[in-house]
């Protein structure tokens, strides 16, 4: 994933978002915003109420150094997500760090 295209579809495959997924941060956001809400039809997973999804992204740095704007907009994005969720049942998201990075420290909280 280093760049908006390999990002967009890596998340659209691994995560099921619908065929009119605009493949932006816009539509990231919408999509991950509901994925405690199978009725929304926004993604083919799903977490309950109070869950947590934990997203381990392998080769992280080598993302982050490819494309520095996508890195920092994936983490407001997901920051963004979460306050969402807390709006309705409390789940969260957290992007991890993949095994190749030998590092597993959250990213984001």
């Amino acid at each position: 994933m280093t760049s908006q295209d390999g990002f967009h579809k890596a998340f659209a495959d691994g995560l099921g978002f619908p065929d009119f997924y605009g493949r932006n941060m816009d539509a990231w956001l919408d999509c991950m915003s509901c994925i405690d809400a199978p009725e929304s039809g926004m993604s083919d997973v799903f977490i309950p109420s109070g869950g947590l999804l934990v997203i381990r992204i392998r080769n992280a740095e080598i993302m982050r150094k490819a494309d520095p704007d996508l890195w920092k907009e994936m983490q407001e994005c997901v920051e963004y997500a979460n306050e969402e969720l807390r709006k309705h049942g409390g789940s969260r998201i957290r992007i991890v760090k993949g095994p190749a990075d030998n590092d597993d420290e959250p990213q984001n909280t």
